[in-house]
């Protein structure tokens, strides 16, 4: 069960204060322990071999910090959990949309399990490379950097002072 207790995947969420408001009011920003919460006070984007950087400060916004890094797996655990336990929300897994029309007062759906649903609102969030919004016909400019990433957590034998790094 993917869904239900995802794989550790090694991405780390930023979130800011509005996200954690939402967190909060869905009843899943308290089940982070706090070990697992990493503050960023500040932010730097490096652009390859420049001096220079974009740099972001908790005191440009007057708050205590810009927000927090937390582990993509629990975020998407949390969420899950919490979504379980909604009476107006009914979870369909293993089953692919073969196709939305709409066109009308209402979208309808079909599903691979045979089902059809109609409603007014269709979100479609399969990631980036969704197959829902191939299949409605809207375009996506898409770009291949070329270049090569390294996404881990690190300890540090100095101080990072809060400040988290883009490169």
């Amino acid at each position: 069960a993917i869904i239900s207790n995802p794989k550790l995947d090694g991405r780390e969420i930023a979130l800011t204060h509005q996200s954690v408001e939402i967190l909060k009011k869905l009843n899943v920003w308290q089940h982070f322990s706090k070990k697992s919460i990493s503050i960023i006070k500040e932010a730097r984007i490096l652009d390859g071999e420049s001096r220079y950087f974009l740099n972001f400060s908790h005191q440009e916004i007057d708050k205590e910090n810009l927000g927090y890094l937390i582990p993509n797996q629990l975020i998407r655990r949390n969420l899950y959990k919490r979504l379980k336990k909604l009476p107006n929300i009914t979870l369909i897994d293993k089953t692919e949309c073969i196709s939305i029309n709409t066109g009308g007062q209402y979208s309808s759906i079909e599903l691979s399990n045979g089902k059809k649903i109609k409603t007014t609102l269709v979100i479609a969030a399969d990631s980036r490379f969704s197959k829902i919004r191939l299949k409605m016909g809207i375009p996506a400019f898409v770009r291949d950097f070329n270049k090569d990433m390294i996404v881990c957590r690190m300890e540090h034998e100095i101080p990072h002072k809060n400040i988290a790094y883009e490169f």
